[in-house]
């Protein structure tokens, strides 16, 4: 398994950030989070597997029953990571970002800190699928598939991108410099 999940399933439980930046303006983001299928719980492969790979999961059907994404790995650009995952989200919301902040020890990776409306129902999520991974994806896009250790009863969440992931999906996203 990847030092990614790793890193994300930690964060993904504890919820606190290193060295967070609040930030000014309301910026929001649309949060589902899914349920990763269980064959799929560790499925690592090569980037130039999947091409291939796309071209089976869409021959046989499969993806009119279960949608799928691939993670790269923050250390490995030449790994990724296959989620596969249910198409009805367990939760969707539209969330304000409450900080974006770099992690120290990590080099240039950002967290992004929010709040789910509903604490109580991210706890049951979360409650009903420790052991299991949780995929959540923020605008559309598959972020991270940590491995969820135990109920969060805060209704807090992060996830971890790159900086050029920042760029791409959260470009009008203003933050201090000096994460980047």
């Amino acid at each position: 398994m990847f030092k990614t999940v790793l890193l994300i399933s930690l964060i993904l439980t504890s919820c606190v950030a290193n060295s967070s930046n609040k930030i000014d303006e309301d910026t929001y983001a649309d949060v589902e989070v899914f349920s990763v299928m269980p064959t799929f719980q560790n499925s690592a492969y090569e980037v130039s597997d999947t091409t291939e790979i796309n071209a089976k999961f869409n021959s046989r059907g499969i993806g009119e029953k279960i949608k799928h994404a691939w993670l790269m790995s923050f250390t490995d650009t030449t790994k990724c990571e296959l989620v596969a995952y249910n198409r009805t989200p367990l939760l969707k919301e539209r969330v304000k970002i409450s900080a974006v902040g770099g992690l120290s020890g990590y080099g240039s990776l950002i967290q992004i800190e929010f709040r789910f409306s509903d604490p109580s129902l991210w706890q049951k999520i979360t409650a009903d699928n420790v052991g299991k991974r949780l995929a959540v994806a923020l605008n559309g896009v598959i972020l991270c598939a940590p491995k969820v250790n135990m109920p969060i009863e805060s209704g807090n969440c992060a996830v971890t991108v790159t900086p050029s992931q920042l760029d791409r999906y959260f470009p009008d996203l203003t933050i201090e410099k000096n994460i980047r």
